[in-house]
């Protein structure tokens, strides 16, 4: 009987194993899609790496040279029609500056398209071994980009959440190992901290990926990563484990790692948030903000490169969103 139900068992890790070895490994599945004017009819249309060397793409010849052209990348289990990226996306659109905006979609290799997509712990690290394939693909985008759109580097900003964070820093050193040279920008939000807290398992993003690398943390130690990863770290609400908005059932961490692109999100919007430059959260609530918060910066997108580095503290709260997006 023991040898009965172990038999079972086993057949039943490898059926669903071999569900889980659908996650696809295809770099030709991560896709890119453009965005930069809210009344194109071409908006969100896919674009192509054939499409930057053909002459004739209109696509690729509505991209601007003289903006920001900044790469939305999602996280595990997630697609380019989740909120994040499209909420940034609709933010960056309605302040109407141009900029090129570029949402990732590397779903299909962190997303399996069958029953292990509810088995998370077989399909992470699978996402994990993943973020090389997607960071490259995205590396090679922009490689094109640089010598067939002539899009200057210092122009160009990353913007990944949770395991797209890491994503992102791949890209990033991609692009450092062929020129020498570093993207302008990359924002962490939240990086994955599962299988990269050591370097045995995954490239963690780190600051030299980018000329600058500025990274939110809001779930520290559960979802995220708690370590410092860039040129500034902020840490919302003392950067977590847990989120004042968030409650206290089984989606709270989930909750938690997912607000950092919430509140990179406000900063979109208000340009006005700041944070502190502190030792650490104790010492930011009971120290006045750390003597009047003399050493402050811009928070989220606005930040800029050349501030201080090191750690900054603020409270902020969950803003709303507009519901219309599916996950």
């Amino acid at each position: 009987m023991a040898n009965s139900i172990f038999v079972v068992l086993w057949l039943t890790a490898q059926i669903i194993g071999s569900l889980a070895l659908t996650q696809s490994r295809d770099p030709e599945q991560v896709r890119f899609y453009l965005y930069n004017n809210v009344r194109s009819a071409q908006d969100g249309q896919e674009i192509r790496l054939e499409d930057l060397t053909e002459r004739s793409s209109s696509l690729a010849l509505s991209m601007r040279t003289d903006v920001v052209t900044k790469f939305l990348i999602h996280g595990f289990q997630h697609n380019y029609e989740c909120w994040f990226p499209q909420e940034l996306k609709d933010a960056y659109l309605n302040r109407g500056r141009g900029e090129n905006i570029i949402t990732v979609d590397w779903g299909p290799l962190t997303n399996p398209s069958n029953v292990a997509r509810f088995l998370p712990a077989l399909a992470y690290p699978r996402a994990v071994r993943n973020v090389e394939i997607a960071g490259r693909r995205i590396g090679e985008f922009i490689e094109a980009l640089i010598t067939q759109r002539n899009i200057p580097l210092s122009s160009i900003h990353l913007i990944g959440l949770s395991l797209g964070a890491h994503v992102s820093g791949v890209a990033g050193n991609y692009i450092v190992s062929k020129y020498q040279k570093r993207l302008g920008r990359i924002t962490g939000l939240d990086p994955a901290g599962p299988m990269f807290r050591t370097s045995r398992n995954g490239r963690s993003l780190n600051k030299l990926d980018a000329d600058f690398v500025d990274v939110i943390h809001t779930n520290q130690g559960g979802y995220g990563l708690e370590r410092n990863l860039g040129h500034i770290d902020f840490f919302v609400n003392g950067g977590g484990p847990s989120q004042p908005d968030c409650g206290a059932d089984n989606k709270r961490a989930s909750c938690s790692h997912n607000s950092a692109a919430n509140y990179y999100l406000q900063s979109i919007e208000n340009e006005n948030i700041y944070g502190c430059r502190c030792e650490s959260y104790s010492a930011f609530e009971t120290e006045h903000h750390c003597g009047g918060c003399q050493t402050k910066v811009v928070f989220g997108d606005g930040a800029q490169p050349g501030s201080t580095e090191g750690s900054y503290f603020l409270d902020m709260r969950l803003g709303p969103l507009n519901g219309k997006y599916r996950c």
